[in-house]
């Protein structure tokens, strides 16, 4: 498997692109695979290696769906709690039958501060926001709140950025802490994720990576440090290293991060693949890859500027792979799906 997963990998970064690490594990955590390349920071020529932390985008989903979780576990929130009765803000045009499930779920209706069914430019959002100013959840609210739903919860599935705000909140009103220092108390220290938090992007700690993006019109990289808020939320910007990635999916999958019934919950495909008009189910904050009955591969992606990621775990096999970039050059996405042709096989 070994051989076979280093040919897929060497053909799909021919071109040299890939700027990141790729690893990948076996069910008793050993290294069956990994690579580093590139430069966490370009200007020093400071090189990736196999330690390094990267930004995650949207992965940071996954955490969100688990500190939801473990409210519900502890019995101060329920699936079907609606928005309206737990958060005071104002939110004109939303449908007063928005629960925590459609967030979840991204089949509330909510519209999305960055609406990817409308645009791909995530840094024209912030052209006229200076990105250091969003530091709280609530800076992301007047992005979106006194927008129109776009549907009627529950009718159908739209991605949406927004309702993890919305959830991060919640997280926050129920907890009675920051959206972040519950993440931090209940999730990364538990597991012993010590690579991992929310670092602002002016103060990355060391061996951390740099997001770096091609401008064409400078004809060269620069960072991403204008491109994406100051710090991670409830939707995205957490930074990790692939062998925390390993951790979380140990904890989630084989320890007890979550008790089994609340797990099962998060990992149950809610939204179907002919919901969402793709070929994946999605749980609660994760993606669920499914052929029939059998559960063939849990993921996460995310993508920002400067930011690309994917992270999956094969329940058969008990195999993680992981794939980190500070570049857009090149998308991890068609390593995901070559690698999968190697371990379903």
């Amino acid at each position: 498997m070994k051989n076979k997963i280093e040919n897929i990998f060497t053909e799909w970064n021919k071109s040299g692109d890939f700027s990141g690490v790729f690893s990948v594990s076996n069910n008793k955590r050993e290294i069956i695979f990994e690579a580093a390349c590139g430069y966490r920071n370009m200007s020093e020529s400071l090189e990736n290696n196999i330690e390094t932390s990267f930004g995650v985008a949207s992965g940071t989903k996954i955490l969100t769906g688990i500190a939801v979780c473990k409210l519900i576990e502890d019995q101060n929130l329920n699936l079907d709690d609606r928005v309206i009765e737990i958060l005071d803000f104002n939110f004109p045009y939303f449908s007063n039958g928005i629960t925590v499930k459609h967030l979840l779920t991204h089949t509330s209706g909510v519209p999305d501060y960055f609406d990817e069914e409308i645009t791909d430019d995530y840094e024209s959002i912030w052209n006229d926001r200076p990105v250091y100013k969003i530091t709280e959840l609530e800076h992301f609210l007047p992005l979106f709140q006194n927008q129109k739903m776009k549907f009627e919860p529950g009718t159908r599935y739209a991605y949406s950025n927004g309702g993890y705000i919305l959830l991060g909140l919640i997280i926050e009103k129920v907890s009675g802490q920051s959206f972040r220092g519950y993440v931090t108390e209940k999730i990364l220290k538990p597991c012993g994720m010590n690579n991992s938090g929310f670092f602002r992007t002016n103060m990355l700690p060391a061996n951390t990576a740099l997001g770096h993006i091609y401008d064409r019109n400078l004809e060269g990289f620069r960072t991403n440090i204008f491109s994406i808020p100051i710090v991670g939320a409830s939707d995205g910007g957490f930074y990790t290293n692939a062998k925390d990635m390993n951790i979380l999916w140990d904890h989630l999958m084989n320890k007890d991060i979550l008790i089994k019934d609340m797990k099962d919950q998060m990992l149950l495909p809610h939204v179907f693949a002919e919901q969402r008009g793709e070929n994946i189910n999605y749980g609660l904050g994760v993606y669920i890859n499914q052929i029939e009955k059998e559960i063939m591969n849990y993921h996460i992606i995310g993508y920002d500027p400067g930011v690309v990621f994917f992270s999956v775990f094969y329940p058969k096999s008990g195999i993680i792979a992981t794939a980190l970039a500070n570049t857009g050059q090149i998308d991890t996405y068609p390593l995901l799906v070559e690698l999968n042709k190697i371990i379903y096989s």
